[in-house]
């Protein structure tokens, strides 16, 4: 850029060089030309002071105004020799405290150049009445000047600041050529760039002045690898070179806007899949969101998510990993024998050498295995495969040789064992690999052999003989007449089986053709107790019945379900499976079944068929036809689309993060989904979304956003304030209470974790909102059943006594529980060597009545006392009574509880036949001081007791012993003596009265009194 003094000098050379050239307050620059293509303008900035010269005055080298006089600065002193010098470089040593900056003046100058090929003809009269009118108008002085060599005219404004640009833009659009340019933009931010009503593009219109059209033809869909730059839609902007070149930085500065992320697709052959991703993890740049594709998933693209520019060199890296490995990977077939086969652990070699090795299905007779790596790995990897092969022992058992050859019935027991897990479990058992054949292989009638496999390390060849001798023993033990096949159920009506009665007797139904996909076979197989004698044939035969006959629902239900065969090419077939088959059924639910390479009898490589309720086959038809031709005609139908509106305020939730929600929809229906921009891509509160594919993928993944639409407008979240006290008590045991909301009302309940450090009582719902409003009602009227029952006391029991109140296996505190409904908990933390804390939670009843049974037991325990008395084993009997009645009575005399385990512990008496004489009581202290003293006086009664005769006439004898004997019973409980009556045939008036001889003085009383009465 040229220097003012530059400037001058050229005003001075123009002067000098063109004489006939009148100068019209003019400078002229010896800048170079610009390029063609660039705007020839060139701009030059100098602040000057607010007062300009005039028009005409000349310029003299003399004046210090443009060429100021050199001299020292002001203050500067002389140079100095000594420590401040260094390299010979003069050193300022002070700076002058009365140095005073310049004011920046609010004025500026600007300088540009206009080419020839840019100028429109003007005359002089009218280049004078433009500058004149731009001086007037914008408050700037304008010079301008002409060259004849170079045919450039320059300019130079000086003027504000502010009004500087716009005086120059001005000029420029009255004094050059209009002109277009011509650039892209992506075809899908048309919209963006526009802005609803135009809104976006009109400001860019009216700054610059520029006219500016954007083609609308083109295509809308971004190239398959998600690239949006691949279809660029033509912008062609007309107007000055300025102020088209400002357009055109507006514009991309609004694109860049909006691409400044991208994610692109990147496909990989499926056979490069995994050494794709071995290498690309260490080859792509860190800031770059890799998604790789799973090793086992049929999908075989790389997602590239990031900032564009870094994800675009990202993509070409991706590209040239996958080209390398394209022309290095290769595929090698090599002979290898059937029982080698499964020794090649597949993971082990390709980690190892880097080779994948694919061998056949174990029920295929092919012996060839493909060896996929480089080339020079592959000899590595068969090295290493038959080193793996040399590590084990193999055995081999054909079950069809058991009971006498019946092949068939060996097919089922195998279908059996491996449908009940036998098989895995004797692997596990005994670390041997079981190989059976499929199911597929077993409903095969070609096929006679039903061969076994077994692998173990070559150290175990003992636990494969016992893995053998087990599987021969389960065979031996199910006899043919165990089974039955049945075929009269199609498989599609086994999703309303009922197997209560197959449980209830002992019978397995194995679903056979619904596990091999051919057929309907069902084994019903009874299953003998061990620990019980074989049933009879007929016994089985009736069992095997019964569980038929429950499947009689099944066999009604069957009868409505029809079967449709289609002629399909094999190869056809293999395209329609996957994710438009997946969609396809997805319409019809379980309901529908397509069977493919069979027919109603079973194999057919070229045929399929479907199964289903003869309402439903005619429309599955149809479609499976249409899928079909779309299938043939791939390219053209898969071009489908289709628009519909979506709620704006779900579309971030549509997209997900960095687009993973739409990525995944657009996987599972194989479609493309775009979310159109601009102001025609908005219907109300709703965005429009695009939909291409084929049709019925394209219906269907619109029946799912609609539905996800549907399901998150009518989401809710509400957030609960409950104190963490009660967050426990509300959420169960692992879970319990908060798992059934969650599934009773497919709401989301999240508590915060104890150790949180804010929103501790904040408890979250989401949901649907019925839903959630359910879920919140039944919490709150749980907490406050919670808050009714959350009372809480402590109280304290003596740490020895604890065990007695806890009870055996804590049976005595789980009734106090039972019983009050109250929560107890023994604190241990905050016991000490003398007592032991107790917590109760419940109702403040509840605690008082718990409370009140533990102090009852403390109590009882507390005072309980044990004393014991000698008494001669002579009176034992006396204290025991008939059936312990004397006993019962002496406790319940004393107020002794009626409880049995408590009346051996109150009165305890040495058994008959012992030497010991001590009569121990153990219990309340009150109460075992009534007994002891129950025990003294009736043992004193019986040493001190004195038997006395008295003569009463035989008549009177009926008189004393009453109805039934209740008169002379009830003289013997009332004074405690034993009376003795003869008996009617014993002619004798003597009556004998034995007791105390306070109590025999009373009872003859008590005689006389009754018999002259």
């Amino acid at each position: 850029m040229p220097s003012p003094a530059e400037l001058l000098a050229q005003k001075h050379s123009a002067v000098s060089e063109d004489p006939e050239t009148p100068l019209i307050s003019a400078t002229e620059s010896s800048a170079p030309s610009s390029a063609a293509s660039e705007p020839t303008t060139y701009e030059l900035d100098v602040e000057v002071d607010s007062v300009a010269s005039s028009q005409d005055k000349k310029v003299s080298i003399d004046d210090e105004t443009y060429f100021p006089a050199l001299g020292v600065s002001i203050g500067s002193a002389p140079a100095k020799w000594g420590p401040s010098m260094s390299n010979g470089r003069t050193v300022s040593t002070n700076t002058p405290s009365t140095f005073k900056p310049a004011v920046r003046s609010s004025n500026t100058q600007l300088t540009f150049i206009v080419d020839a090929a840019e100028q429109l003809p003007v005359s002089k009269n009218d280049l004078f009445k433009i500058i004149s009118k731009i001086k007037a108008t914008y408050d700037v002085k304008v010079e301008s000047t002409f060259s004849a060599t170079t045919n450039k005219r320059t300019f130079l404004l000086s003027g504000p600041v502010s009004k500087i640009q716009s005086a120059k833009k001005d000029l420029i659009k009255q004094l050059t050529k209009p002109v277009k340019i011509e650039f892209g933009i992506p075809f899908k931010l048309i919209s963006t760039v526009i802005g609803s009503q135009g809104r976006t593009l009109k400001p860019i219109l009216e700054s610059t002045g520029v006219k500016i059209d954007i083609a609308r033809t083109g295509s809308n869909e971004a190239a398959d690898d998600g690239d949006i730059f691949s279809n660029l839609a033509k912008v062609v902007v007309e107007g000055d070179v300025e102020s088209c070149e400002e357009a055109r930085q507006k514009i991309m500065s609004i694109v860049d806007q909006h691409t400044q992320n991208l994610t692109v697709k990147v496909d990989v052959d499926e056979k490069l899949k995994r050494f794709v991703n071995l290498e690309l993890k260490n080859q792509l740049p860190p800031d770059v969101e890799v998604d790789l594709p799973l090793e086992n998933s049929r999908a075989s693209s790389i997602y590239l998510s990031g900032a564009r520019e870094t994800v675009l060199v990202a993509r070409e890296t991706a590209k040239t990993v996958i080209d390398y490995l394209a022309k290095r990977i290769v595929v090698e077939e090599r002979t290898v024998p059937k029982m080698v086969h499964q020794f090649l652990d597949a993971e082990k070699i390709f980690s190892t050498v880097g080779v994948l090795v694919e061998v056949p299905e174990f029920d295929s007779p092919s012996t060839t295995v493909k060896f996929i790596g480089l080339k020079e790995n592959i000899p590595k990897a068969v090295a290493l495969g038959k080193e793996l092969s040399q590590e084990y022992a193999t055995d081999f058992l054909d079950l069809a040789r058991s009971h006498g050859g019946n092949y068939m019935h060996a097919k089922v027991l195998t279908a059996f064992f491996v449908y009940t897990g036998m098989f895995d479990a004797l692997s596990a058992k005994y670390n041997v690999k079981i190989t059976a054949p499929s199911y597929k292989s077993l409903v095969d009638e070609q096929t006679k052999t039903v061969v076994l496999e077994f692998v173990c390390s070559k150290s175990e060849k003992e636990a494969l003989k016992s893995t053998r001798r087990e599987i021969v023993d389960a065979v031996n033990k199910i006899t043919p007449s165990f089974v039955r096949l049945i075929d009269d159920i199609d498989t599609l009506a086994l999703e309303k089986l009922d197997e209560t009665v197959a449980n209830e007797k002992s019978v397995k139904i194995v679903p056979l053709g619904k596990l091999s996909g051919v057929g309907n076979k069902i084994v019903l197989l009874y299953q003998a107790s061990d620990d019980e004698f074989l049933p009879s044939l007929k016994e089985t035969n009736e069992i095997l019945d019964a569980v038929d006959q429950s499947l009689e629902e099944l066999r009604a239900f069957s009868r409505d379900i029809t079967y449709e065969v289609l002629d399909m090419q094999s190869a056809d077939q293999e395209k329609l499976q996957g994710r438009i088959l997946k969609v396809l059924l997805s319409k019809f639910g379980s309901d529908i079944q397509i069977r493919f390479h069979q027919n109603k009898d079973g194999v057919s490589d070229d045929q399929l068929v479907v199964v289903g309720f003869k309402k439903d086959v005619p429309k599955v038809i149809g479609e499976l036809k249409q899928a079909i031709e779309d299938v043939k005609n791939y390219e053209t139908a898969s071009k489908y689309n289709q628009t519909f509106a979506f709620p704006t305020s779900q579309l971030s939730r549509l997209i997900g993060h960095k687009g993973g929600n739409l990525q995944s929809l657009q996987e599972e229906y194989n479609v493309q989904i775009d979310v159109q921009k601009g102001e025609d891509a908005t219907v109300g509160d709703k965005t429009l979304v695009k939909l291409t594919g084929l049709k019925v993928n394209v219906e269907e993944c619109e029946k799912k956003l609609t539905q996800l639409g549907k399901k998150w407008a009518d989401e809710r979240t509400v957030v609960m304030k409950i104190e963490q006290k009660y967050h426990r008590k509300l959420i169960g045991p692992s879970g319990v209470y908060v798992h059934r909301l969650n599934e009773k009302y497919n709401v989301v309940i999240k508590f915060p974790f104890e150790d949180a450090t804010g929103h501790q009582d904040e408890v979250v719902i989401k949901g649907p909102s019925k839903g959630v409003a359910k879920a919140e009602e039944e919490l709150r009227e749980l907490l406050q059943y919670e808050k009714d029952n959350g009372y809480k006391e402590t109280i304290k029991v003596p740490i020895a006594i604890l065990p007695r109140v806890i009870g055996k296996s804590g049976e005595q505190v789980k009734d106090i529980s039972a019983d009050t409904g109250v929560d107890i908990k023994h604190l241990r933390e905050k016991s000490d060597g003398e007592s032991a804390q107790l917590e109760l939670t419940g109702t403040r009843e509840g605690i008082r009545a718990a409370t009140k049974k533990i102090n009852s037991i403390v109590d009882r325990i507390q005072n309980n006392v044990t004393e014991s008395i000698d008494v001669d084993s002579k009176w034992h009997k006396y204290l025991v009574g008939p059936s312990a009645s004397k006993k019962r009575e002496i406790i319940l005399n004393a107020c002794g509880p009626n409880d049995e385990a408590d009346f051996r512990r109150l009165l305890q008496v040495p058994p008959a036949g012992s030497n010991s004489t001590k009569i121990v009581s153990q219990g309340n202290k009150a109460v075992v001081e009534k007994i002891i003293e129950q025990v003294k006086q009736i043992v004193y009664d019986l040493e001190n007791v004195v038997d006395e005769t008295v003569l009463i006439p035989k008549k009177k004898h009926a008189l004393l012993i009453g109805s039934a004997g209740m008169v002379r019973r009830g003289l013997e409980a009332e004074y405690h003596v034993r009376i003795d009556i003869p008996k009617i045939k014993q002619e004798s008036d003597e009556v004998h009265v034995r007791g105390s001889p306070e109590n025999v003085e009373k009872a003859k009383a008590a005689m006389q009194k009754l018999i002259e009465n």
